[in-house]
């Protein structure tokens, strides 16, 4: 069977890669969505594992070591801790880059990063490790030199990866770290640190200690706790809701790439069908059969074994046909021959001709449409994430702009020309109270919050009162609340503030783990809350000049972005990566055309032939077979703007739901582009195929008549 599968190969060698590329895009499809799915879903787990994250970390005013230390080490089920001095705002040079906002880490002790290349900061003068997204920025080895603010030029002794936030330059911050030991040397005296990595011996008991290091902390100023869940959330409010989006594609791209194989397994059977007669006339088992023709699939796959002797089940059903009927290459046994009318012109005989066989046409068309229908889906999942990177009111926000000034600035803001309303926002983090380890951030505004920050409401109603809040659908998952429930949330400052939950609400920001609250019981727990100034803009408003005006009342206006401002180019990436899915999608429908015409050519050679011995022309063969493809293309294109309208795109809205009511269904304007698309890849492979067809003598086709 091993020999009959390389012998299968080796008599269509351009065949047999032609299939190859074919698994080799459906591959490249699904493995695309699933390895950026799984790679996003399941990365901090595996940084913060291979880093060795520590399970809290505290910043704090710098402070003499002695002191933190004597509050640290008598924290229970703490297992081990040390302590770091983080310098910001340092120039750092170096390859291709610089930046006046770099951090240095002075480090001692047990780490919490990994280092990927080179080694470890030991003590020795002149060295660094740098993260790892910087050295790939600026095109840094080890080895290289950079400048590091005061210290001059030092050299990169390695590379590393720290998990506790997204890689620059997503982090607008490079980080460098740089011996305690040494700078020691050259200082001659010890640093204050303001930063304490702790490892729980019990990570899942970090409550414990958690608490006894707010009650204990009070003589160290400015302290503020972050867990790895923490952690995890600052790193994911970006990549939330396109890890729920890739997982559903994740399914679809599959889908198309198992419907894709199953076609193309299907159409080499049809070509072959008068040498499984032979073999099954002189005694070969239907079993072995199957198994040659599935043996021959695996070894061109390119996949695994499985899916080349699932691809071999055509063969075990075609084996089992009559033997005279296979002789004959009839496509199904007992069929009755149906005529095919004259008239139309030669695109609609390739019309007729194409849809002749009814099995093969459906099975063709069913590639296209769930190919066309994934790359639609692909077109506007992008649209999403750059709305989700460009447009605030894609997540519920209707300000364009926030300016650092005073409450009581608001009026004045709202004198400026061009500004439609204005508002004091509050922006307080904190930790659910009985789960410490849960992030929670907390918006105020003074009154109706949805004049400003409008996110569709899952479950309950509006906040009305002081000591009520609206919480984020995926803090309400975290911590089991519902309306009804009581949310505790422990401050900066060490006090606790506690509200009514009345409502859920389906936000994006911080993955959910947010409550919307009336200012005067949050100012009451944390007095030092200082506000921004949000700003609507009127329609016709210029936001340069509203800027300006902005700038004369003392602040530094920022532009509102969509989900995230900070991470937009991590969502921009995202969005160019499932382009070019979508552009791979689109070499698969070539593909399956290219497959499909080529079989229609095999079968109607008589045809073809015939027509070129009457005196046609090269372009009647092309136009034949353009009829055949578009006949295929344009049903297709239909049923895939279809499927991704109302299945595809709304199993990607429900999966996506937790975090917020978004659309990924495609534009108008793309289901348009794809149709069009289709119809050009139908006579792209008509003149591939045509140009193949005319290459052979026309009596080699009369011959089979």
């Amino acid at each position: 069977m091993i020999r009959a599968a390389l012998r299968t190969l080796g008599a269509a060698p351009r065949r047999a890669a032609l299939a190859a590329l074919g698994v080799l895009l459906a591959a490249a499809m699904a493995g695309a969505a699933v390895t950026v799915g799984y790679g996003l879903h399941t990365g901090f787990d595996r940084a913060a594992r291979e880093a060795d994250l520590p399970d809290v970390m505290v910043r704090f005013a710098p402070e003499r070591r002695a002191q933190v230390d004597a509050i640290v080490r008598r924290l229970p089920n703490m297992a081990q801790r040390s302590y770091r001095t983080e310098v910001d705002r340092v120039f750092l040079g170096g390859g291709s880059g610089s930046s006046a906002r770099g951090a240095v880490e002075l480090v001692a002790g047990r780490r919490g990063y990994a280092v990927v290349e080179g080694r470890d900061v030991d003590g020795r003068a002149g060295e660094a490790v740098v993260d790892r997204g910087l050295a790939r920025e600026w095109g840094l080895r080890v080895g290289d030199r950079i400048e590091v603010g005061r210290l001059g030029r030092v050299r990169v002794a390695g590379i590393a990866v720290s998990p506790d936030n997204v890689a620059y330059p997503l982090s607008a911050v490079p980080h460098v770290y740089v011996s305690r030991d040494w700078l020691r040397r050259i200082a001659g005296s010890d640093f204050r640190v303001n930063r304490a990595l702790i490892w729980a011996s019990d990570p899942g008991a970090v409550d414990v200690l958690l608490q006894q290091a707010r009650a204990t902390s009070t003589g160290i100023a400015d302290v503020r706790f972050l867990t790895r869940a923490g952690v995890r959330v600052l790193v994911d409010s970006a990549a939330g809701i396109v890890i729920a989006l890739l997982v559903a594609f994740s399914l679809v791209a599959l889908a198309a790439a198992g419907v894709m194989l199953a076609a193309g397994a299907s159409a080499d059977v049809q070509r072959r069908l008068q040498t499984i007669g032979v073999q099954r006339a002189i005694g070969v088992s239907r079993g072995a059969v199957a198994a040659e023709y599935g043996l021959a699939a695996a070894r061109v796959g390119l996949l695994a074994g499985a899916v080349g002797l699932a691809a071999g089940w055509p063969a075990w059903r075609a084996a089992g046909r009559p033997t005279v009927a296979l002789l004959r290459g009839a496509e199904l046994a007992g069929a009755r021959p149906r005529r095919i009318a004259a008239g139309g012109g030669f695109a609609a005989l390739g019309a007729r001709l194409a849809v002749a066989r009814r099995g093969r046409a459906a099975a063709t068309v069913a590639v296209l449409s769930v190919s066309g229908a994934v790359v639609l889906l692909m077109l506007g999942l992008a649209s999403l994430l750059q709305s989700l990177r460009d447009d605030p009111g894609s997540v519920g926000k209707r300000y364009q702009l926030t300016a650092r000034l005073p409450a009581d600035a608001s009026a004045d803001v709202r004198a400026i020309p061009g500004v439609a309303a204005a508002a004091p926002r509050w922006v307080v983090r904190g930790a659910d109270s009985f789960s410490l380890g849960e992030p929670v951030k907390l918006l105020a505004f003074d009154g109706d919050h949805t004049r400003f920050e409008d996110p569709p409401l899952a479950d309950g109603r509006r906040l009305r009162g002081d000591g009520e809040a609206e919480i984020g659908v995926g803090l309400a998952q975290a911590l089991g609340l519902a309306p009804g429930a009581v949310l505790a949330v422990q401050l900066p400052s060490g006090n606790e503030a506690r509200f009514r939950v009345v409502g859920t609400v389906r936000a994006l920001d911080a993955d959910g783990r947010v409550a919307y609250v009336r200012p005067r019981r949050l100012l009451d727990a944390e007095p030092g809350a200082t506000p921004e100034i949000v700003v609507r803009l009127r329609p016709d408003a210029d936001r340069a000049a509203v800027s300006a005006r902005l700038r004369d009342l003392g602040a530094v206006p920022a532009a509102v972005g969509g989900a995230t401002t900070r991470n937009g180019a991590f969502l921009g990436i995202l969005a160019t990566l499932l382009r070019v899915v979508a552009a791979i999608d689109g070499l698969v429908c070539l593909y399956a055309l290219g497959q499909a015409l080529a079989l229609t050519a095999r079968e109607r050679r008589p045809t073809l032939a015939l027509l070129r011995a009457t005196g046609a022309p090269a372009g009647t063969v092309a136009a034949v077979l353009a009829g055949a493809g578009l006949a295929l293309a344009a049903p297709a294109a239909l049923l895939a703007v279809a499927l991704e309208h109302w299945v595809l795109a709304p199993l990607v809205g429900d999966l996506a739901a937790g975090y917020a009511d978004l659309s990924a269904r495609s534009q108008p304007g793309q289901a348009a582009a794809v149709a069009l698309g289709m119809a050009v890849l139908a006579l792209v492979a008509a003149a591939w195929v045509a140009r193949r067809a005319v290459a052979e003598p026309p009596v080699a086709g009369l011959r089979e008549e």
